[in-house]
């Protein structure tokens, strides 16, 4: 038991200098100023092209990007819903269906509808391999496994196929910032390491989705500059 003496116990004072003091050591988070976009921006999930619009999301948050759009984009919702919209007629048009894209298939029609070159994908990728191409400055787009996420605010179970935008990372916490199209709460949404890694996922391109198989982890790198 503590007695009332009037002044603070010695304890509580060293406790309150101690978490006064900053971590010298701590590294303040990396983060790309990218928009975000849901990929049913105005919340209409009935619309199937919104519902399979992560990767339309994912493009447009990066041609947005590259366009000098910071974090707080002058595009409205309503905007970015239309133009998922367009994508989606787009693909249709062009390859019948606008359903799942590979990672492969995803670099092309964003350069295909947006124009953009600089970007590569890179195969058996590290968390190490995307933090540093984060460092460099560069976006980062990677498939995934939405099930093995583990975010609380997908409709349950979450999607096997999905597609999200990596936007920094943050050392102290262990996790990756991601700006995921999947929820109208994932700006700048963390992921651990080692779980973001895990759930990466190259799903074929095609109209239905088909059963889970694991494969090698990919990342598509969006490159500054000019296209």
């Amino acid at each position: 038991m503590i007695a009332k003496t009037g002044k603070l116990p010695m304890i509580l004072v060293l406790t309150a200098i101690l978490t006064a003091v900053p971590d010298a050591g701590a590294e303040p988070p990396l983060r790309l100023e990218a928009p975000f976009f849901c990929q049913a921006p105005t919340a209409n999930w009935g619309d199937p092209r919104q519902q399979d619009g992560c990767e339309e999301a994912a493009i447009l948050m990066a041609h947005l990007w590259l366009s000098g759009s910071g974090a707080e984009t002058t595009m409205t919702a309503a905007e970015a819903e239309a133009e998922i919209i367009a994508i989606s007629e787009w693909e249709k048009a062009r390859y019948g269906f606008y359903e799942d894209r590979s990672l492969a298939d995803t670099a092309a029609l964003f350069e295909e509808y947006y124009g953009h070159k600089n970007w590569e994908i890179k195969k058996n990728v590290t968390a190490a391999g995307i933090k540093a191409e984060l460092a460099a400055g560069n976006l980062v787009i990677v498939p995934a496994n939405g099930q093995l996420l583990g975010n609380p605010y997908f409709s349950s179970p979450g999607p096997v196929t999905h597609m999200l935008v990596i936007v920094g990372y943050d050392e102290n916490d262990g996790v990756f910032l991601t700006n995921d199209p999947g929820t109208r709460r994932g700006r700048s949404f963390p992921y651990p390491y080692e779980r973001l890694v895990a759930a990466i996922y190259d799903y074929p391109t095609g109209r239905r989705h088909v059963p889970y198989k694991k494969t090698a982890p990919v990342m598509l790198v969006i490159r500054p500059g000019q296209p």
